[in-house]
């Protein structure tokens, strides 16, 4: 019972459990390693805004937050608030609720509405304390709420407070900018490597990716005797008259959804299909080869170092696209169609475009044949094949 407890307490053994207790809690304080002074919690500073009706107060406290570093602008009505606020960029305001015209709350509610000033902090200050008006400021988004008189220290600690939250808000604002910017770059260096579709594979953490496609027309385009012709050009010019006629091809690519496989040296390797085959994708890709004959021949017009034109073959057929390597991986395509693409072009004129039989049968309502060939391609021995107007 405990009538029985307390007739055999023993003093000499509650001595010992309190010598034991002061010498776990001694431990605990000598482990504890204190601050140095670099280390010390400083006052945060910044931007202020003071509100309040009554001047003497704005100028008092005006007076104490410069004293301690911090740039203040005062405001004596809600409605000046508001202008100062779309003029100026504050770190947190300080808020007072009672005011003519204009009040706090309707001030509060305001700048927490527009999503230009909603993450000012903002410190309500009054000589309300009562639940209802603390209640009603932290809902309408208030960060915190000081009463009047207020005391010096607790002020300050709670401005100090709450400019840090606003600092650390915007740098991770910055860095969150800085990240989706990166993203970006990363991103669009991707779209240059990848259609975009299996760029989103690949980020979705897909490692294989290998696909047949039953119908796709694909495009091999040459500059012709481009290379006899740039033993006379320094780098520089060589790379300029390459770089501006491919930045047109890619124009094109775009402008009729044509996906560039690569470049090889001074040819142009490109696929129609990838998504939706069928006829429309051979006409587009014609339709492009078209545009490419007529952009080198402007641009040749202009040239003085060389003179470039173009041969352009086109096949249809069936291929298999997929992703190679690992740290510098390429978006490729293989199969017999890249091949006799690749012979429709090195066995075509300069300036025209050659097509396959097979492309042939998709696109022969929409372009006028000009002649009708058979050409000895190796491996295949004697091919139908057309030159298109």
């Amino acid at each position: 019972s405990e009538i029985d407890k307390v007739i055999s307490f023993n003093p000499n053994k509650f001595a010992e459990k309190r010598d034991q207790s002061l010498g776990a809690i001694k431990s605990v304080l000598t482990s504890i390693q204190p601050l140095t002074k670099d280390e010390e919690t400083k006052s945060v500073t910044g931007s202020i805004l003071v509100v309040d009706d009554n001047k003497n107060n704005t100028t008092l406290l005006k007076k104490r937050l410069q004293k301690i570093g911090n740039n203040v602008a005062i405001a004596n009505d809600g409605m000046e608030a508001l202008n100062r606020v779309k003029d100026y960029e504050f770190d947190l305001i300080l808020l007072d609720i009672i005011m003519p015209n204009m009040n706090g709350y309707e001030v509060l509610e305001f700048l927490k509405k527009d999503k230009r000033y909603h993450e000012i902090p903002i410190i309500m200050l009054s000589s309300m304390d009562d639940l209802t008006s603390i209640y009603r400021c932290i809902e309408l988004g208030a960060d915190d709420y000081v009463t009047k008189p207020f005391d010096k220290m607790i002020l300050e600690a709670r401005i100090s407070a709450c400019i840090e939250k606003k600092l650390l808000r915007d740098k991770e604002k910055q860095l969150l900018e800085e990240i989706r910017k990166e993203k970006e770059k990363s991103d669009s260096l991707l779209l240059n490597i990848l259609p975009k579709e299996i760029a989103d594979r690949l980020k979705s953490g897909e490692e294989l990716i290998a696909d047949k496609h039953s119908e796709v027309s694909v495009l091999f385009a040459d500059i012709v005797e481009f290379t006899p012709q740039s033993q006379n050009l320094n780098p520089r010019e060589l790379v300029s008259i390459l770089n501006t006629i491919f930045t047109h091809f890619d124009d094109l690519s775009t402008k009729y959804n044509i996906e560039k496989i690569k470049t090889i040296g001074d040819n142009y390797f490109a696929v129609a299909g990838l998504q939706v085959g069928g006829r429309k994708s051979a006409i587009d890709l014609i339709n492009m080869a078209k545009e490419m004959i007529e952009t080198v021949n402007n641009i040749n017009d202009d040239l003085n170092a060389m003179n470039v034109s173009v041969r352009v073959g086109i096949h249809t057929g069936p291929i298999v696209a997929g992703v190679i390597g690992k740290n510098k991986f390429a978006y490729d395509l293989w199969g017999a169609t890249v091949n006799k693409a690749s012979r429709m072009e090195s066995s075509g004129d300069k300036n025209k475009i050659q097509i396959s039989s097979e492309t042939y049968k998709l696109i022969k309502e929409y372009f006028e044949v000009i002649e009708e060939r058979k050409i000895d391609i190796k491996g295949l021995g004697k091919t139908k094949t057309y030159i298109i107007k």
